[in-house]
Protein backbone atom coordinates (compact mmCIF):
# COMPACT_ATOMS: atom_id res chain seq x y z
CA UNK A 1 0.00 0.00 0.00
CA UNK A 2 1.54 2.94 -0.88
CA UNK A 3 2.04 6.43 1.70
CA UNK A 4 -1.65 7.75 2.62
CA UNK A 5 0.08 11.63 1.24
CA UNK A 6 0.85 9.80 -1.75
CA UNK A 7 -3.24 8.19 -2.31
CA UNK A 8 -4.52 11.70 -1.61
CA UNK A 9 -4.75 12.72 -5.51
CA UNK A 10 -7.55 10.44 -5.68
CA UNK A 11 -9.69 11.37 -2.65
CA UNK A 12 -12.41 13.57 -1.67
CA UNK A 13 -13.38 15.57 0.84
CA UNK A 14 -16.42 16.04 2.77
CA UNK A 15 -17.46 18.28 4.67
CA UNK A 16 -20.21 18.21 6.82
CA UNK A 17 -21.58 20.79 8.51
CA UNK A 18 -24.84 21.70 11.01
CA UNK A 19 -26.32 24.99 10.94
CA UNK A 20 -27.92 26.24 13.98
CA UNK A 21 -31.48 27.24 13.99
CA UNK A 22 -30.58 30.99 14.14
CA UNK A 23 -28.30 30.56 11.01
CA UNK A 24 -28.92 29.39 7.15
CA UNK A 25 -27.25 28.27 4.09
CA UNK A 26 -29.21 28.90 0.49
CA UNK A 27 -29.18 26.41 -1.83
CA UNK A 28 -30.25 28.69 -4.70
CA UNK A 29 -26.69 30.90 -3.99
CA UNK A 30 -25.04 28.02 -3.58
CA UNK A 31 -26.05 26.63 -7.01
CA UNK A 32 -24.60 29.80 -8.21
CA UNK A 33 -21.53 29.56 -6.77
CA UNK A 34 -21.29 26.22 -8.11
CA UNK A 35 -21.59 27.38 -11.33
CA UNK A 36 -18.77 29.38 -10.84
CA UNK A 37 -16.57 26.75 -9.27
CA UNK A 38 -17.66 26.40 -5.85
CA UNK A 39 -17.93 23.41 -4.23
CA UNK A 40 -20.43 20.32 -4.58
CA UNK A 41 -22.93 20.23 -2.12
CA UNK A 42 -26.25 18.09 -0.90
CA UNK A 43 -28.63 19.83 1.73
CA UNK A 44 -31.15 16.77 2.37
CA UNK A 45 -34.18 19.31 3.91
CA UNK A 46 -36.12 21.76 2.02
CA UNK A 47 -34.67 25.76 3.10
CA UNK A 48 -37.58 28.46 3.92
CA UNK A 49 -35.12 31.90 3.94
CA UNK A 50 -37.79 33.35 5.16
CA UNK A 51 -38.67 31.54 8.74
CA UNK A 52 -37.71 33.18 11.76
CA UNK A 53 -34.95 31.65 14.08
CA UNK A 54 -37.57 30.23 16.62
CA UNK A 55 -39.59 28.50 14.02
CA UNK A 56 -36.37 27.07 12.36
CA UNK A 57 -34.43 23.66 12.71
CA UNK A 58 -30.97 23.07 12.21
CA UNK A 59 -29.65 21.97 8.88
CA UNK A 60 -27.57 20.20 7.59
CA UNK A 61 -25.20 20.32 5.06
CA UNK A 62 -22.74 18.36 2.75
CA UNK A 63 -19.86 20.11 0.73
CA UNK A 64 -17.54 17.88 -1.47
CA UNK A 65 -13.99 19.07 -2.69
CA UNK A 66 -10.93 17.72 -4.18
CA UNK A 67 -7.82 18.27 -2.02
CA UNK A 68 -4.93 20.16 -3.43
CA UNK A 69 -1.21 19.89 -2.82
CA UNK A 70 0.45 22.42 -0.75
CA UNK A 71 3.86 23.10 0.17
CA UNK A 72 6.13 20.27 2.39
CA UNK A 73 3.66 17.39 1.04
CA UNK A 74 0.75 18.49 2.75
CA UNK A 75 -2.69 18.84 1.59
CA UNK A 76 -5.38 21.79 1.55
CA UNK A 77 -9.05 22.03 0.81
CA UNK A 78 -10.49 25.76 1.02
CA UNK A 79 -14.24 26.58 0.55
CA UNK A 80 -15.81 29.74 1.62
CA UNK A 81 -19.58 30.22 1.67
CA UNK A 82 -21.99 32.56 2.66
CA UNK A 83 -23.86 32.09 5.71
CA UNK A 84 -27.01 34.21 6.70
CA UNK A 85 -28.50 34.71 9.87
CA UNK A 86 -32.09 34.66 10.77
CA UNK A 87 -34.16 37.18 12.53
CA UNK A 88 -34.96 36.91 16.33
CA UNK A 89 -38.23 37.33 18.22
CA UNK A 90 -38.24 40.70 19.84
CA UNK A 91 -37.95 40.82 23.77
CA UNK A 92 -38.04 42.76 26.53
CA UNK A 93 -34.90 44.78 26.86
CA UNK A 94 -35.02 45.09 30.68
CA UNK A 95 -34.90 41.10 31.42
CA UNK A 96 -32.48 40.49 28.28
CA UNK A 97 -29.67 41.40 26.29
CA UNK A 98 -30.97 42.87 22.79
CA UNK A 99 -28.63 40.77 20.50
CA UNK A 100 -27.63 36.89 20.43
CA UNK A 101 -25.14 35.15 19.64
CA UNK A 102 -25.74 32.15 16.66
CA UNK A 103 -22.43 29.99 17.17
CA UNK A 104 -21.56 28.01 14.65
CA UNK A 105 -19.44 25.04 15.34
CA UNK A 106 -16.47 23.40 13.82
CA UNK A 107 -17.61 21.11 10.79
CA UNK A 108 -17.16 17.51 10.75
CA UNK A 109 -14.30 16.46 8.01
CA UNK A 110 -14.36 13.13 5.94
CA UNK A 111 -12.18 11.56 3.07
CA UNK A 112 -13.43 8.96 0.75
CA UNK A 113 -10.14 7.71 -1.48
CA UNK A 114 -9.63 4.69 -3.75
CA UNK A 115 -8.08 2.72 -2.05
CA UNK A 116 -6.40 4.14 1.48
CA UNK A 117 -6.90 1.22 4.40
CA UNK A 118 -8.51 -1.23 3.28
CA UNK A 119 -9.64 -3.27 6.15
CA UNK A 120 -7.91 -1.73 8.47
CA UNK A 121 -9.88 1.02 8.45
CA UNK A 122 -13.04 -0.90 8.24
CA UNK A 123 -14.58 -0.36 11.87
CA UNK A 124 -13.74 3.43 11.49
CA UNK A 125 -15.98 4.12 8.10
CA UNK A 126 -19.01 5.98 8.37
CA UNK A 127 -21.60 6.11 5.84
CA UNK A 128 -22.46 9.87 4.65
CA UNK A 129 -24.36 10.64 1.01
CA UNK A 130 -22.05 10.48 -1.71
CA UNK A 131 -21.33 13.13 -4.06
CA UNK A 132 -22.16 15.16 -6.20
CA UNK A 133 -26.54 14.73 -5.54
CA UNK A 134 -26.55 12.78 -1.96
CA UNK A 135 -29.46 10.50 -3.16
CA UNK A 136 -26.79 7.28 -1.93
CA UNK A 137 -24.75 6.34 0.48
CA UNK A 138 -20.90 5.58 0.46
CA UNK A 139 -17.89 4.95 2.89
CA UNK A 140 -16.20 7.69 4.47
CA UNK A 141 -13.46 7.94 7.12
CA UNK A 142 -13.68 10.52 9.63
CA UNK A 143 -10.72 13.17 9.49
CA UNK A 144 -8.94 14.06 12.89
CA UNK A 145 -8.83 17.76 13.13
CA UNK A 146 -8.15 20.76 15.32
CA UNK A 147 -8.83 24.41 15.32
CA UNK A 148 -6.69 27.14 16.66
CA UNK A 149 -9.68 29.36 16.43
CA UNK A 150 -12.71 29.52 18.54
CA UNK A 151 -15.90 29.00 16.64
CA UNK A 152 -17.39 31.42 14.25
CA UNK A 153 -19.81 33.71 16.51
CA UNK A 154 -22.29 35.92 14.57
CA UNK A 155 -24.36 38.58 16.56
CA UNK A 156 -28.15 39.49 15.57
CA UNK A 157 -29.28 42.40 17.31
CA UNK A 158 -32.81 42.22 18.72
CA UNK A 159 -35.90 44.24 18.94
CA UNK A 160 -36.95 45.70 22.34
CA UNK A 161 -40.47 45.24 23.14
CA UNK A 162 -40.23 47.48 25.98
CA UNK A 163 -40.88 50.06 23.07
CA UNK A 164 -43.67 48.24 21.63
CA UNK A 165 -46.22 51.21 22.41
CA UNK A 166 -43.66 53.80 21.35
CA UNK A 167 -43.28 52.19 17.94
CA UNK A 168 -46.73 51.61 16.82
CA UNK A 169 -47.88 55.21 18.20
CA UNK A 170 -44.63 56.52 16.21
CA UNK A 171 -45.25 54.40 13.07
CA UNK A 172 -49.54 54.97 13.01
CA UNK A 173 -49.23 58.71 13.57
CA UNK A 174 -46.28 58.45 10.63
CA UNK A 175 -48.80 56.72 8.14
CA UNK A 176 -52.17 58.45 8.97
CA UNK A 177 -49.81 61.68 8.58
CA UNK A 178 -48.74 60.49 4.81
CA UNK A 179 -52.21 59.29 3.85
CA UNK A 180 -53.68 62.39 4.77
CA UNK A 181 -51.20 64.56 2.76
CA UNK A 182 -51.73 62.05 -0.35
CA UNK A 183 -55.38 62.11 -0.10
CA UNK A 184 -54.71 66.60 -0.14
CA UNK A 185 -52.76 66.32 -2.74
CA UNK A 186 -55.08 64.48 -4.98
CA UNK A 187 -57.96 66.48 -3.80
CA UNK A 188 -56.26 69.69 -5.17
CA UNK A 189 -55.86 67.84 -8.58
Amino acid sequence: MKAFTEDLQSCVVLIKEIFPSGSYVDPNQLRFLKSLGGPDFYVPQVINVETPEHLSPRILAYFYMLPRPFSDGRWVVNMTVPVHLRYHRARSGESYPLEVAVRLQHPAVFLQCEDIGGDACRPLVHLEPCPPNGMQQCEWLPVHTFSTSEAVLGVVPVGNTDLLDTVLLTTTCITAGAMLLILATLRKK
